[in-house]
């Protein structure tokens, strides 16, 4: 008897039972004495015998749909988003402004203090020689410069020459 108990109970579990087999193994299962490697199921079946026999108030119908029509409010989802972004740049501000505090009370430290007048010319005419020499390198860069620039504006002449 235990074999075929458990083959049907095989068969129950993979949904292909008769309804007559079921009523059998329910039987079965609501004897007092059942062996030991099927107690397990004992206790599964009572349990669909007993929320067979439960059944719903005369009330239920009315407080389901009281419950179904009863508008609560609707939930609004906050988001929290832009409060992040502008704690985020709070943040950001406040330790920008941390740093720029440290580099401006910053004790000044001991560089070395160029002493012009260490490298002033005394002689007029050698200062006089060394600034022509300046204003002489300072003239050829910007003639240098302006000639670049007369040369692009040749090529810019050409190439506007042929999209016409």
């Amino acid at each position: 008897m235990k074999a075929a108990i458990q083959k049907l109970l095989e068969k129950y579990f993979e949904g292909k039972t008769s309804l007559g087999e079921e009523a059998e193994l329910r039987a079965c299962f609501r004897e007092e004495k059942v062996p030991k490697e099927l107690e397990p199921y004992q206790s599964l079946f009572r349990f669909f015998e007993e929320e067979k026999k439960r059944q719903l108030g005369s009330g239920f119908d009315d407080q389901l749909l009281q419950q179904l029509k009863k508008k609560d409010k609707p939930v609004k989802i906050r988001n929290l988003f832009p409060q992040a972004i502008r704690i985020a740049a709070a943040i950001a501000v406040l330790i920008g402004a941390f740093f720029i505090y440290q580099t401006i009370n910053k004790p000044k430290t001991s560089a070395k203090r160029i002493v012009w007048e260490n490298y002033e010319i005394k002689d007029p005419k050698l200062a006089f020689e060394e600034t022509k020499a300046a204003l002489r390198l300072l003239s050829s860069k910007l003639n240098g410069g302006a000639n670049k620039a007369a040369e692009e504006v040749e090529k810019i002449k050409k190439v506007s020459k042929i999209f016409k």
